[in-house]
């Protein structure tokens, strides 16, 4: 809403109210956890001129009339894959599927559909900058999350002795933490921003920098949890953490950017590191710098392509070269 008053007269408003007038409701659609649609609750209040919303499950576009004898694929389209309601399954495999090996390449949301959210999981979030000059550059954001080392906790009941040593230790504790953190933040700043922090270029030689917004949150106690349990945990911290963005496609559709998660896990035999369901890093002990910021960017939508390409995707890695910021664009959600 704006006012403007044009006169030369000051003009005073006594008693301004903003009232705001809901519309009717016009649909309401309920689905089982899978995506079938609940027809026994769900309306449709408004019917004149057949009006079609296809934005449905998961705000995903819906595939459905659009042959010319009136029927249609009626599955979900996913961006990468389409979805198939009726069997809660995708119609192609998982362009990720060697991240995550211990579930089918066809599952949909880890099969708990009630627990997780089916998402891309591969985005960014961009946006253009301009500074003084007129001089454009895109920016990538990310969040991603550390997990540290858990504080103690003091008992009660403790001497003052224990808990002097405590609170000495968890001091430790936190320094250790902060520390690893900035080291986080400061690889991922040189291998996607450069050592001398002028940003990176897309294959047409636009400037891009990347933005990494790194924070440390405590680890979760896996006493007792089974490793299907632990990955659950783990993207609720991704999806807790993340970005608010909106579809490159249509900016009317809100979406969320999860955050990245670096793990405290082993990340087995043979591998430097690996990336699950496209945010869940986890990274073996001693592996050489730059490893983290390789994982990192499987959570930008870059998929492993041999390891001598150059680049982030290397092994060694090296910074992030033209051909892998046009990808990561591409991915990426607009910033909301």
């Amino acid at each position: 809403m704006y006012c403007s008053n044009e006169s030369d007269i000051d003009l005073f408003f006594d008693n301004l109210q903003v009232i705001q007038t809901h519309g009717p409701l016009v649909e309401e659609t309920h689905y089982y956890p899978f995506g079938l649609t609940m027809a026994g609750i769900s309306s449709q209040a408004l019917n004149f001129g057949n009006p079609e919303n296809n934005r449905l499950y998961n705000g995903k576009e819906k595939q459905s009339k659009e042959f010319s004898d009136g029927s249609g694929l009626e599955m979900y389209d996913f961006r990468y894959r389409f979805y198939d309601p009726q069997i809660g399954r995708f119609f192609c495999q998982d362009r990720l599927a060697d991240k995550f090996a211990y579930m089918s390449p066809y599952q949909f949301c880890s099969n708990n559909p009630i627990w997780l959210r089916e998402i891309d999981g591969l985005e960014g979030v961009k946006y253009t900058e301009t500074d003084a000059n007129g001089n454009k550059k895109t920016i990538v954001e990310k969040n991603v999350v550390v997990l540290t080392e858990r504080t103690k906790t003091i008992p009660a009941g403790a001497s003052q002795k224990q808990i002097d040593k405590i609170t000495k230790q968890n001091a430790k504790i936190e320094a250790a933490n902060a520390e690893k953190v900035a080291n986080v933040k400061s690889e991922l700043n040189t291998f996607y921003n450069g050592s001398d922090g002028k940003g990176a270029t897309d294959s047409k030689g636009n400037a891009v920098s990347f933005k990494f917004n790194v924070t440390g949150v405590p680890d979760i106690d896996k006493k007792g949890m089974s490793s299907q349990q632990i990955d659950a945990a783990y993207s609720k911290i991704s999806q807790d953490n993340g970005m608010a963005a909106v579809s490159q496609f249509d900016h009317s559709i809100t979406l969320t950017a999860p955050a990245g998660v670096l793990t405290n896990d082993f990340a087995g035999g043979g591998v430097l590191g690996n990336t699950t369901a496209a945010r869940i890093m986890r990274i073996n002990f001693g592996s050489p710098n730059g490893t983290i910021s390789h994982e990192v960017s499987h959570t930008l939508g870059l998929s492993d392509n041999g390891y001598t390409s150059g680049g982030i995707l290397n092994s060694p890695p090296e910074q992030v070269n033209s051909s892998e910021v046009d990808e990561i664009l591409i991915q990426a959600y607009d910033k909301k």
